[in-house]
């Protein structure tokens, strides 16, 4: 069996134990490439679903089966576990399941480990990860992972916490504290970014990924059949796709940004858009 088929039963079997158990399951922590594969297996399964999560992400709600929501522990986050739950939760819509997950803890899969240390010290993103890994555990164990100043907010499977509040003490030579939270505490990183003003022939998918990452349209396109491109989460291989205001827009090595404005049309007949660029 393939990969991608090893995967793909891992979720119909995430989905069955919820079913069949009548309780909340899940999987690991996904990179994007995964929850693109999970929605795209989960709309094969179900249909095409009325409602967005976190990120825009697709939701499903219980009616008849598992309710599905991708969640990361925060709106914005990059990496989300696919949340398989009964109908007996409060679950019409993304918000009414996350309310119910920060007022229930023991519902919720994912927990904030707060670390702070001596002021002074710097630490980065890899000095966390790497530490954390050196503990022998695994990187789909773990979700986002925010740095301050003083220190570091990193969401992680709550079945972890014990070991981690017991064991992880240092990232190095720097001594750590560490809290445990709930996720709706999380701090999210302070990212920079870029706004700038273009104009493009039309909003498809190749013109818009062109402007936003300053590239040829023909680079853009072979970028997009490579499947290295993906919109508002979901990978995308069809370079003439229409691209709407508010699109959230990740080329793989290349960075994220986002279609923020589409401000109308130019005397020749051009779009012009405003591009929001992570840097």
């Amino acid at each position: 069996m393939e990969p991608q088929s090893l995967f793909l039963a891992f979720l119909q079997d995430k989905w069955n134990q919820c079913q069949d158990r009548y309780m909340i399951t899940h999987t690991p922590f996904l990179d994007l490439a995964q929850q693109s594969a999970a929605a795209s297996f989960f709309k094969g399964l179900l249909g095409k679903p009325s409602l967005a999560g976190p990120g825009g992400l697709p939701f499903w709600p219980a009616k008849g089966g598992p309710g599905i929501c991708f969640y990361g522990g925060y709106p914005q986050s990059e990496r989300n576990l696919c949340l398989f739950f009964p109908d007996y939760l409060p679950g019409e819509s993304p918000q009414e399941l996350l309310s119910h997950l920060q007022s229930q803890p023991e519902d919720d899969p994912i927990a904030l480990l707060r670390l702070t240390h001596s002021k002074g010290q710097s630490l980065s993103h890899r000095d966390y990860l790497g530490s954390l890994l050196g503990l022998g555990i695994k990187r789909e164990t773990l979700g986002d992972i925010s740095v301050r100043e003083d220190g570091g907010d990193v969401l992680i499977l709550r079945e972890l916490s014990d070991f981690l509040l017991s064991s992880y003490h240092k990232a190095g030579r720097t001594s750590l504290k560490a809290d445990l939270l709930s996720p709706g505490d999380f701090l999210p990183p302070q990212i920079q970014t870029k706004r700038f003003r273009d104009t493009v022939a039309s909003l498809r998918l190749d013109s818009v990924i062109a402007s936003a990452f300053q590239m040829s349209r023909a680079k853009a396109a072979e970028g997009i059949r490579s499947g290295l491109v993906y919109v508002d989460s979901l990978q995308t291989e069809k370079h003439d796709k229409p691209v709407s205001e508010g699109a959230k827009l990740v080329f793989r090595g290349k960075g994220k940004a986002v279609l923020e404005k589409i401000e109308g049309t130019t005397k020749k007949d051009r779009i012009l858009i405003t591009i929001c660029r992570y840097l």
